[in-house]
């Protein structure tokens, strides 16, 4: 335990470390200072974690990293200046936070930094595959990354955080204390980003400043626990065996996963088939098109999926059949790029307009939810009067990646993504790729898709259903034109919940929407909080591949203007 009351230790740490106090809070109130100086404020809350105790700033840099690269050349040449700068900016730190009673043990500078500099590139290359996954994530808005790849790096951190200051960690238990101080700062910046998202502009650099008070609290904390003389000196390679314990956990976790959504999913058919065989349906109902998420699949006859008098149909992603009835789909088939996507839904909706006479409402999840809005940006006079979008992709398409061979902002994340998805392969039903062409065409298409949710359609009323835990899946909390409401789900879990259900059946018959305030806040808190632990937006006058166009107006968050988007989604 610390000795003496919090306070009082507090107080020590600006008598006895003032240069420790200094160095990590310059730094980060710099980082805060230049990117609001460049317009960048969506990114100020990652501003504190530049100086925070080990591993936390190396993953702060290369989430940068993976981000803002060109080229591969670019990015080693990146990687090798994050490397030297993170290893000399950590070394600085250790040695300032070394106990004064232990100062005659503290290394020299050159040693701890070639032990720095060691450290670093193993702890990158355990950190990489988590960093990759939420790059992938600022692609599709899909919150199951999130919650897929935050943990790991947290036990990640409190595993090999000792590595900063002891050559000796990987062969020795890792410090309660130092395993404290690690978990509090994983909280304290997730404080830090939520603080700072309530207004970046103006508490970005206050934020960065407390922030970096605290780092240097931290890491005095660290240091002391490391380097305690009360620790056992025995072989004892915990850190490694919990290393290898968490890639059997990670793998096979993946792989049950995969199998249970297997199973749901059948057992969902089987009910859906059932519930086709008993329930009465009207002749004629309002006609409405269901449009089910990525890598779901139908058999061509199981429905209804919703009480009520409507006429429901199933969108097919495989098209229609000479008789102009939806095609039975694989999950291989929802993978087509959102422009061909987007030619079948009108030509879906044009057939139920025309077979009831009457407008179509839209029930869309998931890739669903994205297609519906980039078929109402191409085909704004669809006949469509109703929208309901469940578990919608919030602000996809933040980062980049460039065609295969081709050099561009992202092109070693696409490598890495390759990577991962080519080892996935091996235990998920199908496989998937960064060529895949949904995926593709949402990064071509960034611009306009990212603010779509925002901007609603002149004359269609329009409703989100939102899971609240898809608040951890976009950094900002956007500004929705359409009335939302918040449901305590997963993503991809509000079709078929009794609740999700409701709501949607009171927007198709017009009525008043449940209130959810409760639900609402605690997405107001979740979504600026997680961005502490997601990759940094791409800004889009950076890209060239993005064509914006001479009038293109971008808002100060950082996306497209409703007028923009709109404009560059229909062209």
């Amino acid at each position: 335990m610390l000795e003496g009351p919090p306070l009082r230790r507090a107080g020590l740490i600006f008598r006895e470390k003032p240069r420790l106090i200094v160095l990590c809070v310059a730094v980060a109130t710099a980082e805060a200072a230049l990117l609001t100086a460049l317009g960048a404020t969506w990114a100020g809350g990652l501003a504190p974690q530049v100086t925070a105790a080990a591993p936390f700033g190396l993953f702060h840099d290369l989430r940068w990293l993976v981000v803002y690269h060109q080229s591969l050349p670019a990015f080693v040449l990146e990687l090798a200046a994050l490397l030297i700068f993170r290893s000399g900016l950590d070394t600085l730190i250790v040695r300032e936070a070394w106990p004064i009673e232990r100062r005659g043990e503290r290394p020299g500078f050159l040693k701890a930094w070639l032990h720095s500099l060691s450290f670093t590139a193993v702890a990158a290359v355990l950190l990489a595959p988590w960093v990759m996954l939420l790059f992938g994530m600022a692609v599709v808005s899909l919150s199951w990354l999130f919650f897929a790849a935050v943990p790991p790096v947290l036990a990640v951190a409190v595993l090999v955080g000792p590595g900063a200051v002891s050559p000796n960690w990987w062969r020795r238990t890792v410090p309660v204390r130092a395993i404290g101080w690690i978990a509090l700062t994983f909280l304290v910046m997730t404080i830090c980003s939520g603080v700072s998202g309530i207004s970046p502009g103006r508490l970005s650099i206050p934020v960065a400043v407390l922030g970096g008070l605290f780092n240097a609290w931290a890491w005095r904390g660290v240091v002391g626990a490391v380097t305690s003389e009360r620790r056992s000196v025995r072989f004892l390679p915990v850190v490694p065996a919990s290393l290898a314990g968490l890639l059997i956990i990670v793998v096979g976790g993946a792989g049950i996963g995969f199998a249970v959504a297997g199973a749901r999913a059948r057992q969902a058919r089987a009910v859906a088939a059932a519930q086709a065989a008993t329930v009465h349906r009207p002749d004629r109902g309002a006609p409405v098109l269901i449009a089910s998420g990525f890598g779901t699949k139908w058999d061509g006859t199981s429905g209804p999926w919703l009480p009520g008098p409507f006429d429901e149909v199933r969108f097919s992603y495989a098209g229609l059949n000479a008789a102009g009835r939806p095609r039975a789909f694989q999950a291989s088939d929802t993978v087509a790029g959102l422009d061909t996507l987007d030619q079948e839904m009108d030509a879906q909706v044009d057939v139920l307009a025309a077979r009831d006479h009457h407008k179509v409402s839209l029930v869309a999840v998931s890739e669903g939810s994205l297609v519906a809005e980039t078929f109402l940006a191409r085909y704004p006079d669809a006949p469509v009067d109703q929208v309901v979008l469940l578990s919608p992709l919030v602000t996809p398409g933040r980062a980049y990646y460039p065609p295969a061979g081709t050099d561009g902002w992202g092109v070693v994340a696409r490598l890495g993504l390759q990577g991962l998805t080519d080892t996935l392969g091996s235990i998920s039903p199908f496989r998937i790729s960064p060529s895949t062409a949904l995926f593709q065409s949402i990064v071509d298409e960034a611009p306009a898709i990212r603010s779509l949710l925002s901007c609603p359609v002149q004359g269609i009323d329009q409703v989100a259903v939102e899971p609240v835990a898809d608040a951890v899946a976009a950094p900002q909390d956007p500004e929705l034109g359409i009335p939302t409401v918040v449901v305590p789900a997963f993503h991809s879990g509000a079709l078929g919940d009794a609740g999700a259900d409701a709501v949607v059946i009171d927007v198709l018959e017009h009525k008043v929407l449940p209130a959810n305030a409760g639900w609402a806040i605690l997405e107001h808190v979740l979504r600026p909080a997680s961005a502490a632990w997601q990759v940094p937006p791409l800004a889009l006058n950076a890209n060239p591949a993005w064509k914006l166009g001479p009038d293109a107006v971008i808002e100060p968050n950082g996306d497209m203007s409703c007028t923009s988007a709109r404009a560059l989604a229909g062209g």
